[in-house]
Order: C-alpha cells, then structure tokens, then sequence
C-alpha cells in the first residue's frame, strides 16, 4: 500500500467539507503524562514539551520529541545541635547548674529533577491516547496552557483507500474501477469468476 493524495490534477480536494478534513484535538498535559508513564518504554514523569521531530513529505508526522523531568527525594540531614551549659550565675534560683538540650537530630527533604528526553513514533502516541482521538498522524502540535493542542487532517493510517475521498470521487462521478486503481497503485482489478477455472467435465467426474 502507499500513501496517495487526495487531490486531482487541478488540485481539487476530494476530501474537503467533510469532518475529518481538517479537525482539532486539545488533550490535557495531565492525561498525556499518564498516557506516557503508564508504560516503561515511554515514561515521561512530567512532561515538558512535545513537538514533531521528523514527518514525511506529505506533512504526516514519523516521530515526536518529548521532553520530561523526573523528581526524586533527597533527604539531608541537619547537624545535631550542642548542649549548652548555664553557669550559677546566669540562674535566678543560685542553683550549681542546668544542662538545656536541644532537638534531637532531624532531617529536611528537597526535590531534584533529572531530565528525559524521548524520541517516540507518532503512531505510538496515537495507539496510546486512542485512535478515535488523534484520528491520525498528520498533525502539528503546540502548547495551550495546560494544553496540548493538536491541528490535523485525516483519519486512518495514511495508506491504501481514503473513504472520504473515495467518496467524494464518486459523487464527482469518477467510476469505481478509477478509484480503485488511483489508491490501490499498481493493481489489476478482476472479476472472480474470470479467474476461477471451468469445471472440468466428464463421467469420472
């Protein structure tokens, strides 16, 4: 199967005015994290940015660079503090003296980052986030806030017979058998029982 346009030598688009011509996908940071880090090979921890790293000549997008950071814990212990001694003075009963102790040994957490980075194939994302939500792989992506926002075209793999398209070629009265041949490239069409061969006949039969 290959990837063909949609287009005719006049550059009409076959699938312009239907819903999946051009469409937009916003996809909370949060839910893309946990998409991301449901999995080892694609853990992310929190994600940073993400953009299309690589696309094919059409614009469809091959790979994604993704960048995360993961926290971690680090505890740092606090030097016990000394005990101090009061001298017979500095007491208002004239006592000898006092020892006054202090809190015992604690300790204080702070958080580091360590940075990710991850080079992830389009269509990894699309099965991770679900096919009806990224409809495709041909999109251009930004961020929106705590938004990711995803501006594409299409629905399906890319490959082979666009639905859309084979309609709307249809309805412009182009014939089946055209159709077939401009997206299934390098194909003969024929009708089965042209291929079957005849019965053989006979008493032994």
């Amino acid at each position: 199967l290959r990837a063909v346009p949609d287009t005719n030598e006049d550059r009409y688009d076959y699938c312009a005015g239907t819903s999946v011509h051009t469409w937009v996908k916003e996809i909370p940071l949060s839910r893309l994290e946990a998409a991301l880090n449901a999995k080892k090979e694609t853990r992310i921890g929190r994600l940073k940015s993400l953009a299309v790293e690589r696309a094919d000549s059409f614009g469809r997008a091959i790979t994604l660079r993704i960048e995360g950071e993961t926290p971690s814990i680090t505890l740092k212990p606090t030097p016990k503090a000394k005990k101090t001694r009061a001298s017979a003075d500095e007491l208002e009963d004239g006592g000898s003296y006092t020892l006054v102790a202090t809190s015992p040994l604690t300790s204080e957490s702070s958080e580091i980052t360590q940075p990710v980075l991850r080079t992830l194939r389009a269509t990894t994302l699309r099965s991770l986030l679900g096919d009806s939500v990224l409809k495709s792989t041909f999109f251009t992506v930004e961020r929106n806030g705590s938004q990711i926002r995803f501006v594409g075209r299409g629905y399906g793999h890319g490959v082979g017979m666009c639905v859309a398209g084979a309609n709307g070629m249809a309805k412009a009265g182009i014939g089946y058998r055209e159709i077939l041949a401009r997206y299934y490239t390098g194909t003969l069409l024929n009708s089965l029982y042209d291929l079957t061969p005849a019965p053989a006949t006979g008493k032994d039969n």
